[in-house]
């Protein structure tokens, strides 16, 4: 085995072992309400029940739940965006903008914590699978009106 090698695989060893050490000194909480938690990064199980996951039928345009698919064109946009057109052709969203989704995304913006956004991006990828590809530029930008 090469020095590099090794030298890589002590390194990792030292940082495992440091964060360890660093949850026991100041245990993992919740991003939102600073609950105990096991893994840092994360939201207790209370918080993440209180996120409103986007799911079918969405407007792909402006990633707006709808009440049924009867709401969205053959092309799968809401009537809004048939009549006003946004600037982008599709938009994801993880979470439904609401007091939780707002929280966590007003912290991402202004509390300056990596963790906000390690946990966020995670949910944003998941979301927007079907659109993104190498070259895409992706922006959290909270859906509301």
């Amino acid at each position: 085995m090469s020095r590099h090698v090794v030298w890589s695989k002590l390194s990792v060893l030292a940082r495992k072992a440091t964060l360890a050490g660093i949850d026991v000194i100041f245990p993992p909480a919740c991003l939102l309400c600073g609950e105990e938690i096991q893994q840092s990064g994360l939201l207790c199980a209370g918080c993440f029940a209180h996120l409103v996951s986007v799911g079918q039928p969405f407007c792909v345009r402006c990633a707006l739940p709808q009440s049924s698919a009867e709401c969205l064109n053959a092309e799968g946009e809401c009537l809004e965006c048939v009549q006003h057109p946004p600037p982008w052709h599709a938009a994801r969203s993880a979470f439904v903008y609401e007091k939780t989704a707002r929280d966590l995304l007003l912290r991402l913006k202004y509390a300056d914590c990596p963790q906000y956004a390690s946990f966020a991006g995670r949910y944003m990828w998941q979301a927007g699978e079907d659109v993104l590809r190498r070259e895409s530029l992706v922006i959290p930008v909270p859906v509301h009106k």
